[in-house]
């Protein structure tokens, strides 16, 4: 009988929180603002999707990965949803450290944390510390710590949480497919936006809204590199695959021109260069001892890059160049010339790291080693971003946070920038040991020396552009790929600790 008035409470106490919830909602509804009635939303809903962590995963790739570059693009009015991504991403965090904490045997993910995880925790605390000692008030300290970390809960709920292997298999197979949902956004952008583009002035590069779901403005910058850069790194797993003979040539060319038809169409001239290190890094062996066997492969990778070099010089032709030695020569100019600022900017990619070193001595030490605090660098934003910043009070229109490399220097120190350097060499290398280590089996293989090509191409967008620092798409594919590495070193410690352990207690 008690169980029965137990059960019968629980039902009441269910639909009445029901109601309630249903009259807050319609109550805030009624008021009229809509980022308060979305972040409402996601703190009722967050704790109930967190009963599935598998669901809450796939929610907050799919909002990091999709919805808010779309929003950004297409709804700019709604780009508050964002945050509602970095409140799923939080409770990523939450659920880790309860199942990290929890008491459950076997399933408890026990495992020895792998090097990569404690570089990550080294360069969070260390944007902690800056924004502290360059204390600019609760707001800022927040939109600080949110840009760098706003989907770090995709990182630490891959390394801690014990997932289900049918979860983290799945996931190369999610890549790849949203890798192929960029051709009809590329198609739409192409057809239609970048020809609104034509002509609008100010230093508006209509190739650049060309981003996929990596978010643009329609007519402001755009992330198109992030997504070559993104492009390139599914492109590298594809190619590993065919050189371990997984994947034959014919379906290599297939997927090849599904995934780099958008890189072609979108003129991010960084794009050639991904290209080098991809064919660099996964044919490095080869290329040292067996140079004979990367005639092939040296052929088919010379032939997108010639073609990439035609097609943009093609399209920059009538502008800055008429052929690829001619856009070679003015890229470098822009780049790195002492007097040549990159768009409305004062400074380029080369000086803005130059100006740094000018600005900075070991006489004022703190500036330099840890920075002036997150967002510092940063001169726009919308919304829930818009505040004012170091960059804007000392160092209007000049650009310094024009690249990750010169905003980590500003904003984290030579620390930080260290820290994140030390973050990429360790994933290179855990990629190696991990295709190494799973030589046995060729396809897992295969993705591990692909990512390693990836966290190479990734490494360079940092002297590029600034998105390591604040593009939650980009930084949502940073942390998926640190993430996948680190999961797999885990796992593997975890099983090597545990077989160690068993074979002591028969002994």
């Amino acid at each position: 009988m008690t169980s029965r008035y137990k059960s019968l409470a629980v039902t009441v106490s269910i639909y009445l929180a029901c109601a309630i919830v249903a009259v807050v909602l319609g109550m805030v509804a009624s008021v009229g603002s809509l980022a308060f009635t979305l972040i409402l939303a996601g703190l009722i809903a967050g704790p109930v999707i967190m009963i599935y962590p598998s669901v809450l995963l796939w929610v907050t790739l799919a909002g990091g990965l999709i919805v808010s570059g779309v929003v950004m693009l297409y709804f700019p009015q709604f780009q508050v949803i964002r945050w509602g991504v970095a409140v799923a991403s939080m409770l990523l965090v939450v659920r880790a450290l309860m199942e990290g904490i929890s008491d459950r045997g076997d399933a408890a993910p026990r495992r020895n944390l792998p090097s990569l995880f404690w570089w990550v925790i080294a360069f969070m605390l260390i944007v902690i510390v800056s924004s502290l000692a360059n204390w600019q008030g609760r707001k800022l300290l927040v939109i600080g710590l949110k840009s760098y970390f706003q989907v770090s809960g995709i990182f630490f709920a891959l390394v801690i949480m014990a997932w289900p292997s049918r979860v983290i298999e799945r996931l190369p197979k999610v890549i790849f497919w949203f890798a192929i949902l960029q051709l009809p956004f590329v198609i739409h952008e192409y057809l239609f936006l970048v020809p609104r583009r034509a002509g609008a002035g100010h230093g508006v590069v209509p190739a650049d809204v060309v981003a996929g779901t990596f978010g643009s403005s329609e007519l402001g910058g755009g992330s198109n590199m992030e997504l070559s850069a993104f492009m390139f790194i599914v492109f590298s797993v594809f190619v590993s695959l065919w050189k371990r003979k997984y994947l034959p040539l014919n379906k290599l060319i297939f997927i090849s021109v599904l995934l780099l038809a958008p890189v072609f169409v979108n003129q991010s001239k960084v794009s050639v260069i991904f290209l080098a290190l991809v064919f660099l890094t996964i044919y490095k062996a080869e290329f040292l001892r067996q140079p004979h066997k990367i005639l092939l492969p040296g052929i088919f990778m010379a032939l997108i890059m010639s073609g990439m070099l035609y097609v943009y010089a093609l399209f920059n032709a009538t502008e800055v160049s008429s052929n690829p030695a001619d856009l070679v020569e003015t890229t470098i100019e822009q780049n790195f010339s002492s007097d040549t600022g990159h768009g409305a900017f004062y400074l380029n990619r080369w000086t803005t790291i130059t100006f740094w070193f000018q600005k900075h001595s070991i006489s004022d030490p703190w500036p330099m080693l840890i920075g002036h605090g997150p967002r510092a660098t940063r001169e726009g934003g919308v919304g829930l971003d818009t505040e004012d910043t170091f960059a804007r009070r000392m160092y209007p229109d000049m650009g310094i946070g024009l690249t990750a490399v010169s905003a980590l220097l500003w904003e984290t120190g030579a620390v930080g920038l260290v820290l994140v350097f030390c973050i990429f060499g360790s994933a290179f290398r855990s990629a190696g040991i991990l295709a190494d280590r799973y030589r046995d089996n060729q396809r897992q293989a295969a993705i591990f020396s692909g990512l390693q090509a990836g966290v190479v191409v990734m490494a360079l967008t940092l002297f590029h552009k600034s998105s390591f620092v604040y593009n939650i798409a980009y930084q949502t594919i940073i942390m998926l790929l640190l993430g996948y590495l680190a999961y797999y070193l885990a796992k593997d410690e975890k099983s090597s600790l545990g077989t160690a352990t068993a074979m002591i207690n028969k002994k």
